[in-house]
């Protein structure tokens, strides 16, 4: 069985909300850390772990490309742009353009019962928790994913999480000097981002190359563990990195989230059109080759961190 024909697992797994429940009773990270003994356990089943992520990468992938094929509208919604709910209200008290009003209603009650609610963070966590659950690790993914939750569910403390867990963390980005990355910043400005979306690359760049700190705070600070392996490769990532069986990043302090494996990212999003193919996409990972983390007419992501597993790197 192919893992993303669970669909109703993703489906539970996509919303933060289904989860609070369950964090409940889930001891911080910061309460109760993880053991030596737990380490080792899941250093010895990371092969495991990984390539069970990485086929639920896969799994989506064809799953939303063989359903768009067939219907010229994605399965995948963003949930920052639509809802299956009439009426229903972003955080920021945006309303919600409801898939019967973009599709039809026809076409709604037809396929309401395989539309999966999609944002960059879901698709991640979702393929992150058939890994762990695969190497009969699921609870230690319940106290990272619920760490995350807890705090506004963040894709970087997703990060630090892992971190915490053994894994090793990467300072991103294709400059090779702080005047590229200061090059990015005015990129940044004149290509009309939104300041969410920006990279503040000469900032990142100074704290990560003084003080190991890509961003954070408290016990939640991302501390980079390598700084050297993917920063300067320009359009060419190394060799090296193209062998990690499997890895986890965000771009621009948090604002995108993905995840992939030998040098490919399979990424969701969630403010896509429901009409676009590109609501889930599959691509190298090469920022400024045409690759992956993908960007739009006007964010482009030039930075970030990711972590990689136990002995990979």
């Amino acid at each position: 069985m192919k893992l993303f024909a669970l669909v109703a697992v993703l489906v539970t797994i996509s919303s933060s909300n289904a989860l609070a429940g369950r964090c409940d009773n889930v001891p911080s990270l910061a309460k109760q850390p993880f053991s030596e003994a737990e380490k080792s356990a899941h250093a010895q089943n990371i092969d495991v772990m990984a390539e069970t992520a990485a086929r639920c990468l896969d799994d989506m992938w064809e799953d939303h490309t063989s359903f768009y094929a067939a219907h010229k509208f994605s399965k995948y919604y963003g949930n920052r742009k639509y809802s299956k709910v009439k009426g229903e209200r972003r955080a920021d008290g945006t309303v919600l353009t409801w898939l019967g009003d973009a599709l039809g209603t026809k076409v709604f009650n037809k396929y309401k019962d395989q539309f999966i609610s999609s944002s960059c963070i879901d698709r991640a966590r979702g393929c992150m928790r058939a890994g762990f659950a695969a190497a009969g690790q699921e609870d230690l993914w319940n106290r990272i994913d619920c760490e995350s939750i807890r705090n506004g569910a963040l894709g970087h403390i997703l990060l630090n999480g892992l971190q915490r867990l053994g894994w090793k963390m990467l300072y991103w980005t294709p400059a090779g000097t702080r005047a590229e990355a200061i090059a990015y910043d005015k990129a940044d400005v004149n290509d009309g981002a939104s300041k969410a979306a920006y990279g503040n690359n000469k900032i990142r760049w100074d704290d990560v190359m003084k003080s190991n700190t890509y961003w954070g705070r408290g016990e939640h600070k991302l501390i980079v563990d390598d700084k050297k392996t993917l920063v300067g490769f320009g359009k060419n990532p190394p060799q090296k990195f193209l062998d990690v069986p499997f890895f986890l990043s965000i771009a621009h302090t948090g604002y995108h989230v993905f995840a992939g494996y030998h040098g490919n990212v399979i990424e969701g999003h969630s403010a896509r059109p429901i009409t676009s193919v590109n609501s889930i996409e599959n691509n190298p990972f090469n920022p400024l080759g045409g690759g992956a983390p993908m960007s739009t007419d006007s964010e482009f992501y030039r930075n970030g961190v990711m972590v990689v597993p136990p002995g990979s790197l």
